[in-house]
């Protein structure tokens, strides 16, 4: 057993402890960076309360991701699946600890909002597809590569390439033992989304995002899937994690927590357009600091480069707001944000816009000509990877057997914003 080095009181899930290693890391000044971004960037303009970080959740969604694989690992059928041995679990959960500690370790101030003025991918970058840009993910590799690597190393156990596999490092090698194990981290039912969704609920004082917590976690296993071509062809079998058919309803239930909070809460009308004042009076504080294009530098191997974009938290650009920097010659972004007078809803539309609509927002965009804002949503709330492990062995998608699944869809929103 590893000594307990520090106990820290969550009102999320109780005391969430820490070793001696995780501490150190906790300690570092990129990661203590975490508590000056906001969880959920400006939405404290809706819904005052909605203060909490990038730090604590990150605490969270380490505590939760042992709470899965201790699950999982209680199985001994699971560990022969994941070809896990008994002796190695203790050096698997730690390597998942590290991974969901540092997990958003590279986010950018205003947290989403800010991916907009990530420069894009080069084309020689693994993740390249045209028009991409970077994402927190790619900074949160690089700031574990440059910054991490001596305190995570220092453990003779375990090796960097592992923890940046576990968040989708393509260049990471020797780590296909961990396969099983990165829906964790990175899935549609990972620990991630199980933290955040109670924790922002928590925040904001809604209800929208609760479910079953213990019965969750007692409902994690892991089952076998099969990859088929388009034209129905076997290829390819691995083993994921999955929810045990006896935790069917949990299962909906969760998914549903996370429809309800977009529709409800992270697709607001008012908060939408207040990632898009955070955007562009970002862009301009940017470049007011000499930042190319008002673009934060790509993420890189040299620590030096690397600072430049680490050096930018939430506190420092509203300081530059406050100053007038987030403002532009024709815009004036940083105004917005300090005074609260954001661009107002003027249209909605649901679904796929016919004709008719298509020309209401053409002449919504001629009255209004400068200063708009033309918001397009989709909900990517359910990807087709949440998977049942039926009684019987076979591993099957939720929403092949969820009436209530199937039924809900995935709602596009349209909106379009102006000034009054």
């Amino acid at each position: 057993m590893i000594k307990i080095a520090a106990r820290i009181r969550c009102p999320i899930h109780g005391f969430i402890e820490l070793n001696e290693q995780e501490r150190e890391i906790i300690n570092q000044p990129v990661f203590q960076r975490l508590r000056r971004i906001k969880q959920l960037s400006l939405t404290d303009m809706v819904y005052p309360s909605a203060t909490h970080t990038r730090f604590e959740h990150s605490l969270g969604v380490m505590h939760m991701a042992t709470q899965m694989f201790n699950s999982i690992v209680s199985d001994e059928q699971n560990l022969e699946k994941l070809k896990i041995r008994k002796d190695d679990v203790f050096r698997f959960r730690k390597i998942i600890r590290l991974t969901a500690l540092l997990h958003d370790v590279g986010h950018a101030c205003f947290s989403h909002a800010g991916e907009d003025v990530m420069p894009f991918l080069a084309q020689d970058h693994p993740d390249y597809r045209g028009g991409r840009r970077y994402k927190h993910e790619h900074y949160s590799i690089a700031a574990i590569k440059v910054f991490f690597r001596e305190h995570i190393e220092k453990d003779d156990d375990i090796r960097v390439d592992e923890v940046c596999f576990l968040l989708g490092d393509g260049k990471a090698e020797d780590c296909e033992h961990l396969i099983g194990l990165k829906g964790l981290i990175n899935g549609s039912v990972d620990a991630d989304r199980a933290d955040y969704l109670l924790r922002d609920s928590y925040h904001l004082g809604v209800r929208y995002g609760q479910y079953d917590k213990e019965r969750f976690i007692n409902s994690i296993t892991v089952g076998l899937h099969e990859t088929r071509d388009a034209g129905g062809n076997y290829e390819d079998e691995y083993h994921a994690l999955a929810i045990k058919e006896s935790g069917l309803q949990m299962a909906e239930h969760m998914v549903m927590a996370r429809y309800s909070m977009f529709s409800s809460v992270y697709f607001h009308k008012v908060r939408r357009v207040y990632d898009h004042h955070a955007e562009k009076a970002l862009k301009e504080v940017l470049k007011s600091y000499k930042l190319e294009g008002g673009c934060f530098p790509p993420p890189s191997g040299d620590p030096k480069e690397l600072q430049k974009y680490f050096d930018f938290d939430d506190w420092k650009v509203l300081g530059a707001i406050a100053e007038g920097r987030g403002d532009g010659e024709d815009e004036e972004h940083g105004k917005v944000i300090l005074e609260r007078r954001h661009y107002k809803l003027k249209e909605t539309w649901h679904g796929n816009l016919g004709k008719g609509d298509r020309e209401k927002l053409e002449n919504l965009k001629k009255e209004h000509k400068f200063h708009i804002y033309d918001d397009s949503a989709t909900t990517t709330w359910y990807k087709d990877d949440v998977f049942i492990l039926r009684d019987t062995g076979e591993t099957v998608f939720l929403k092949d057997i969820s009436k209530m699944i199937t039924e809900i869809g995935r709602p596009t929103i349209k909106r379009f914003y102006a000034p009054d």
